[in-house]
């Protein structure tokens, strides 16, 4: 029948797919063009951000947006710098302190949390959630990129939609200032494709973990990807 031909060719396109990926493992020189590619979707990413923004105008220790949540998001990285971790600060709150461990603020974000505390080593907390969020242009357009690769989207068409994608409007209305983990929204990309793999039966929920593929790990890494960085709604 008609269907079964067409789950058939997908079948085989899947599977050339997954050659191909273990071909670009085991030679690295097949990985060097889609590095190249991500390379180019992120700068033409970061370019029409820059552009957007007029970030040759910015300070790193100004934030580019001072309303809305922007302050709750300076507070965490200053927890960060004083007592280690973003949930509780002896100088706000008298007289016990301050504590959010109950506060559901960045339930779900722990990734997102663990690169801000990264930046806040050596940076001010206004330069670490500007860094944040400029950065967030140049990294959704490269997963995008490898994501559309992945459904055999061809090079030059996947760096256009890549840093189209990183730069939709919805990434500059949330900004710093609306709910900032938001505008990271790299990991949408990589649960599309885990439904597509999974819709077209190339991967299972079910396998035993000694017969998983490396295409299950993938998912299953995918997966853990998706569940922090701006997934929540």
């Amino acid at each position: 029948t008609g269907d079964t031909s067409v789950q058939s060719l997908s079948n085989l396109a899947s599977a050339e797919r997954v050659t191909h990926l273990k071909a670009s493992v085991r030679n690295p020189s097949l990985l060097l063009p889609e590095l190249m590619g991500a390379a180019i979707s992120g700068g033409l990413a970061l370019a029409g951000a820059s552009a957007v923004l007029q970030l040759w105008r910015a300070h790193a220790n100004v934030p580019i947006w001072a309303a809305g949540d922007a302050s709750f998001m300076f507070m965490q990285v200053k927890n960060m710098q004083t007592t280690g971790w973003y949930t509780g600060t002896p100088l706000l709150g008298a007289p016990f302190g301050q504590d959010l461990t109950s506060f559901p603020g960045s339930v779900g974000d722990t990734w997102n949390m663990l690169i801000l505390k990264l930046l806040s080593t050596f940076l001010s907390p206004a330069a670490s959630v500007n860094v944040f969020f400029i950065l967030g242009f140049p990294l959704i357009a490269a997963v995008a990129y490898g994501c559309l690769r992945l459904l055999r989207v061809s090079r030059p068409f996947a760096c256009a939609l890549g840093a189209v994608y990183a730069l939709l409007p919805y990434h500059f209305l949330r900004g710093e200032s609306s709910h900032l983990f938001l505008s990271a929204y790299y990991a949408v990309p990589v649960a599309s494709v885990l439904a597509v793999l999974l819709f077209r039966g190339c991967l299972s929920l079910w396998a035993s973990p000694r017969r998983m593929t490396r295409a299950g790990w993938a998912a299953i890494a995918g997966a853990l990807l998706r569940r922090a960085p701006g997934s929540h709604p």
